[in-house]
C-alpha cells in the first residue's frame, strides 16, 4: 500500500481549525484506505432489531480488538456464528464523524476451518480418532452392516 499524502490543513494558535473540519479530513483520509481481508476471533455479537449489527473482533495472536458494524444480511449469509468463532472478514475502516470514533464495517464474513463445517451441520466435528463416520475398523473388528459370511 502506498503512502497517503499528509492532510492539507494548516493551523496555528492564532488560526486554529474547527474540530468538525479536522474530523472530516481524518474521515476522508481513512475512507481512502480501502478494504482488506483479515482473520480474527468473534468475541461478542450484538444482534438487534435494526439495520446495523455490532461485533467485537479480537486478533488471534496479539492483544488487539476492534468494534465492527455490519448488516443482518451479512451475518445471516455467514450461517451460524457462535461467539469464539474464527472468521475471515472483509473490512472497510470508517470514522463516525459525530464523535470521531474509528470502527470497521464488515462487508463480508466467512467462518473459518472446522467451525464452518460444524456450524453448518449443527454439531461438533468428531474429536476422537476412529470414532467418526469414515473411521477404518481394526483388523479383528467385524463390520456391523455386513451379514456374517457363511463358511
Amino acid at each position: 500500500m502506498g503512502r497517503l499524502p499528509d492532510m492539507a490543513l494548516t493551523s496555528s494558535p492564532e488560526h486554529p481549525q474547527p474540530l468538525a473540519r479536522v474530523v472530516g479530513a481524518v474521515a476522508d483520509w481513512v475512507g481512502r484506505l480501502g478494504e482488506i481481508w483479515v482473520e480474527a476471533q468473534v468475541i461478542e455479537i450484538k444482534r438487534r432489531a435494526a439495520p446495523t449489527q455490532f461485533l467485537t473482533l479480537r486478533d488471534r495472536f496479539a492483544d488487539v480488538s476492534c468494534s465492527v458494524t455490519t448488516t443482518a444480511f451479512v451475518l445471516d449469509t455467514a450461517g451460524p456464528l457462535p461467539e469464539g468463532s474464527q472468521v475471515a472478514v472483509r473490512l472497510k475502516p470508517r470514522v463516525w464523524e459525530p464523535n470521531a470514533s474509528l470502527s470497521f464495517e464488515c462487508l463480508e464474513l466467512r467462518v473459518a476451518g472446522v467451525g464452518r463445517v460444524a456450524g453448518r451441520t449443527g454439531r461438533a466435528a468428531p474429536q476422537t480418532p476412529g470414532r467418526g463416520p469414515c473411521s477404518i475398523p481394526t483388523a479383528n473388528a467385524r463390520y456391523r452392516c455386513c451379514p456374517a459370511a457363511s463358511a
